[in-house]
């Protein structure tokens, strides 16, 4: 379902989850949910960019989120982000 929906509009929603450090397992399948968007084979198929809305979304989610989350996986997201000159 996560991949019907799309990456922009799926992405504030899996972010939120994988900051949810009393449900480690559901915190761990976000995570690596997230990251099937930003690596091969999704990320050389998916060349759509965030409507201005939808970024607001997900800069939003991050930043409700970044207290919660590992700081490794910040870092990946944001590394991630910036190839679609992304700044969360």
């Amino acid at each position: 379902m996560v991949f019907e929906i799309g990456k922009w509009q799926s992405l504030p929603v899996l972010v939120r989850a994988a900051a949810m450090n009393v449900h480690a397992e559901i915190a761990f399948y976000a995570e690596r949910l997230i990251e099937l968007w930003f690596t091969p084979p999704r990320s050389v198929r998916v060349f759509t960019r965030p409507t201005e809305s939808q970024r607001k979304q997900l800069v939003d989610s991050l930043a409700a989120a970044r207290q919660e989350m590992r700081p490794e996986f910040l870092a990946d997201i944001s590394k991630w982000l910036k190839t679609y000159h992304l700044n969360p």
